[in-house]
């Protein structure tokens, strides 16, 4: 209810402390703005690591804050004593506020890593007699607000690297690019993907968290969604092209059928916004450090100069939609009735693949 207001939400009470994690992770995946929750220590805070292990996993930007036991009570088992640093596989940082004096450059620091790329959770942990403790306010930072948006930088690949990648488009005979969950983080507009694709004569392709980047009826260039959640006749295509360019996807073992999916055989490029996740499953042609929207204004800037495309050979493919059955049925009418701004979700497990494989998303 409260995303389809145009307010803000200011606070949101929630049933538990698991279910305000979630929460939060929905409000920032909808929204191009960081999501706050906080809980308090020992006795909640705990009930968040599953919340925030999702966000982790698909980079969304939230900020986790404990209230945690005075600094009086550090070591004497006080009922919400806990070691927060059980969550740092789950957060960008663990920061605590050791006194009043750095409790907004310390807020401020933790804000500027969850929406700086690879974006991501952090943790605030605040001791309660900190909160209740007075001090003169000193702001050195500016204005607040435009911090809490994401993604806080773009970063951009060199000229050498982009003309690289645009040389080797040229050369491919049925080149396809992969759009992953980076794409929405990089809050992309379709038009953009679409014109990089009408440029370079491509076939687009998505992974589950890379659906709905682009509109997927009357668009003839995008196929559906790769890997166990989507179908074996597109996962055939991508088997068959002999350049994919990875669009901000870590190509994980749903969406790359168990690193099954692309061969060495194949020329791969993969662009993302992390160095960690060029190259970490699949040998790549060129890497590319660069946020996805960066990289295709670059690309299409780089085909200012006249393009010399080899003539396109793509795998056969033919996809009808609705296909036959009960689930097909259902996702054709909801294909047919819901807008661009309706909100289908999903749950895990075959729900997820249903949605993913006969859902066609409308911008």
């Amino acid at each position: 209810v409260a995303l389809a207001k145009p307010e803000m939400p200011s606070h949101l009470i929630a049933g538990c402390e698991k279910c305000a994690g979630y929460m939060a992770d929905g409000y920032a995946r909808f929204s191009d703005r960081l999501a706050a929750c906080y809980a308090p220590g020992g006795i909640g805070s705990p009930l968040l690591l599953p919340s925030l292990l999702e966000a982790h996993n698909s980079s969304i930007p939230l900020l986790f804050i404990s209230i945690t036991e005075g600094t009086n009570k550090l070591g004497k088992w006080s009922t919400s004593s806990f070691d927060h640093s059980a969550f740092d596989g789950t957060v960008k940082a663990n920061i605590r506020v050791d006194r009043i004096e750095r409790l907004a450059s310390r807020t401020r620091e933790a804000v500027r890593l969850a929406t700086t790329p690879r974006t991501g959770p952090c943790h605030l942990d605040i001791p309660y007699d900190v909160l209740t403790a007075a001090c003169e306010f000193q702001d050195r930072d500016g204005p607040p607000g435009t911090e809490a948006v994401y993604p806080r930088h773009r970063i951009r690949a060199d000229r050498v690297t982009i003309q690289r990648v645009r040389a080797l488009i040229e050369r491919a005979q049925s080149p396809l690019v992969i759009l992953g969950g980076g794409v929405q983080l990089a809050r992309l507009q379709p038009e953009l993907i679409l014109q990089f694709a009408e440029l370079y004569d491509l076939r687009l392709a998505s992974t589950l968290n890379g659906k709905g980047a682009v509109p997927e009826t009357e668009n003839s260039r995008f196929l559906g969604v790769i890997g166990q959640k989507g179908r074996s006749d597109i996962n055939a295509f991508v088997e068959g092209c002999d350049l994919v360019i990875l669009l901000g996807t870590k190509m994980g073992d749903k969406s790359s059928l168990n690193w099954t999916l692309l061969s060495n055989n194949q020329q791969v490029v993969q662009v993302d916004v992390d160095p960690a996740e060029i190259g970490r499953n699949f040998c790549v042609q060129e890497g590319v450090l660069s946020d996805a929207g960066a990289f295709l204004e670059d690309m299409i800037a780089a085909a200012a100069k006249p393009l010399a495309l080899r003539p396109r050979i793509f795998p056969a493919l033919s996809i009808t939609f609705p296909g036959n059955g009960l689930v097909p049925g259902i996702c054709s009418i909801l294909s047919e009735k819901l807008r661009g701004e309706d909100l289908l979700i999903a749950d895990a497990s075959q729900a997820c693949g249903w949605m993913g494989s006969y859902f066609r998303s409308k911008l």
